[in-house]
């Protein structure tokens, strides 16, 4: 009854897995499945449950023989369970401490690679304000792919003042890569550097953005600020992983988090040095894995001591201990993807109608 059931369940799912996807992939503006979507999924999913099937099989046999195992010299059943025990302390120390770091070595090493290519089109920058540019702390290959893609990207003074009619200045665009030192405090202090070369506490607006796994900061969240307010805008980042974002979070767990802490940290401890009147307006910026880092980079003063100006996380995991709070205590009536929190005062969640 129960392999019924549930082959009963797999044939609905899989019959309304296509209208589920493309539902997404619309408001995506994505083009739907192709027809053999479904052939694709249920190869896909045999393939996995074989595999797991396997381990199980291989599982079950290194119990039954580490449970013979010690009959060999005694008949107690307590030789069976220590046998057993043994295996599986055998086991889980194989698999976590090698063949997971392991893995994790193998696929960092392999992004590692990935990361020093130049994106498509992109070259060091000729701007002062960009890293890797003319005086720049940081050299070009020293960025890591994303980071080339940063400092590369988005509008220049000139594109600026041509869409707007106004005077602009020259974006601030600091990055440093992982490549570019020895660990996150190092980076932190390179950051700093690099930011106060450029001349970043000298602008009306300040960014400390925590990028996703790979060091990716989306152009599209940075360059409408630097249009907005006619280029006096300094943007900083610094990568911490070559991994993706949801590779990252499960099997780096709170790199994001210290990073983003060590680079606030430098950055807000020379910003409230400065005179109040005059130093920038200070924000935070992350999006996806970032806003988790970005989220825990902020300690108790940076709230109600020297308060930043705001926040904007795009996109937070479900570990995000400020989003789920936010969608806990949310009003009554307001849906769980848009809450609204104290009647929208401190935060504000932005999504789709």
């Amino acid at each position: 009854a129960l392999s019924a059931l549930a082959a009963a369940g797999l044939a609905a799912s899989l019959w309304r897995s296509a209208d589920w996807q493309n539902a997404t992939r619309e408001l995506m503006g994505m083009p739907p499945v192709e027809s053999m979507f479904h052939v694709r999924t249920l190869l896909a999913a045999a393939a996995l449950a074989l595999a797991l099937l396997g381990l199980g099989a291989l599982l079950a046999w290194g119990l039954k023989a580490a449970a013979r195992a010690p009959l060999r010299v005694s008949q107690r059943r307590a030789a069976s369970a220590a046998g057993v025990a043994a295996f599986l302390a055998l086991l889980v120390t194989a698999v976590d401490g090698t063949l997971v770091r392991g893995s994790v070595a193998l696929i960092d090493r392999l992004q590692a690679a990935v990361d020093v290519a130049d994106p498509p089109g992109a070259r060091p920058p000729s701007e002062p304000q960009r890293s890797s540019g003319p005086g720049s702390l940081v050299a070009w290959d020293d960025l890591g792919r994303a980071g080339k893609r940063f400092v590369h990207e988005g509008p220049r003074a000139a594109d600026i003042a041509a869409a707007t009619g106004r005077p602009a200045r020259e974006p601030i665009r600091a990055y440093v890569g992982l490549r570019a030192a020895d660990d996150a405090e190092a980076q932190a202090r390179l950051a700093l550097a690099e930011l106060e070369r450029a001349g970043g506490f000298d602008r009306r607006i300040l960014v400390v953005a925590t990028p996703t796994g790979t060091g990716w900061l989306q152009n599209e969240a940075i360059a409408p600020l630097e249009y907005m307010h006619d280029g006096d805008v300094a943007v900083v980042g610094v990568q911490y992983s070559y991994l993706q974002s949801p590779l990252s979070l499960i099997l780096e767990p709170g790199l994001a988090q210290d990073s983003a802490r060590a680079v606030f940290a430098a950055i807000h401890a020379r910003w409230r040095e400065l005179p109040e009147a005059s130093r920038p307006r200070l924000y935070v910026f992350g999006l996806s894995l970032g806003s988790l880092g970005s989220e825990a980079s902020l300690p108790l003063n940076a709230w109600v001591g020297d308060p930043i100006a705001g926040a904007l996380w795009a996109g937070p995991t479900f570990r995000n201990p400020f989003w789920r709070q936010i969608r806990r205590e949310r009003a009554p009536g307001s849906p769980d993807w848009r809450p609204v929190f104290e009647d929208g005062e401190p935060v504000r969640v932005l999504g789709p109608s």
